[in-house]
């Protein structure tokens, strides 16, 4: 009916957590606005969406992030992306502690700790095939067990999941009507609602 491909045009994909457009996804808006300038009586209606699963770790992922690059002193501006975790920097190993700590208790701390040094082989074979994958295991695997631990556990209300669904049809919005000029008469945006994950 557009003179699109309907099944393209169905969904805007975001990556997990974010509102930003994608350009796969842009692409897919330019097409929409183009088919709607050929349909002047025709009229989108746009609905943000979350998966309470997906959007919700990454969510919490995000948020983690910042409490331990704030802790390390950084000034982040809101909504400010704190970039990758780096889990083998002494600094970030120590807040991820004092985090972990605080939240868990000295003893699940040092229960981690345990099971990350049961998890250490000790031998003093000669490293075969086999044996290889297990001695050459990720030093920073016991931060990576502590941070995932607290992402699990990281308090999230549910209206920052509804907030990004909002944001998200923001995004469309003002993709079409900014950019790709589409009236904003034409253009209406629906309640926000959780998608199946």
């Amino acid at each position: 009916m557009l003179g699109v491909d309907s099944e393209q045009l169905d969904a805007i994909v975001f990556e997990d957590g974010f509102a930003e457009l994608l350009p796969p996804e842009i692409e897919k808006l330019t097409h929409l606005a183009k088919a709607l300038e050929k349909r002047p009586h025709l009229k989108l209606l746009v609905q943000g969406g979350y998966s309470e699963k997906k959007d919700g770790k990454a969510l919490r992922a995000i948020q983690l992030k910042r409490v331990i690059a704030e802790r390390q002193g950084l000034k982040l501006t809101p909504g400010e992306d704190t970039g990758v975790l780096d889990f083998g920097n002494p600094a970030t190993q120590s807040v991820m502690e004092a985090v972990f700590t605080e939240r868990y208790g000295a003893k699940a701390l040092d229960e981690v700790k345990t099971a990350a040094d049961q998890a250490q082989p000790e031998t003093g074979e000669p490293a075969t095939a086999s044996s290889q994958e297990v001695t050459d295991q990720d030093p920073a695997n016991f931060w990576k067990t502590l941070y995932r631990r607290m992402v699990v556990d990281e308090p999230l209300a549910e209206s920052a999941l509804v907030q990004l669904g909002d944001d998200r049809s923001r995004a469309i919005v003002r993709e079409l009507v900014e950019t790709r000029g589409v009236p904003e008469d034409r253009v209406a945006v629906k309640k926000t609602k959780s998608m199946k994950p």
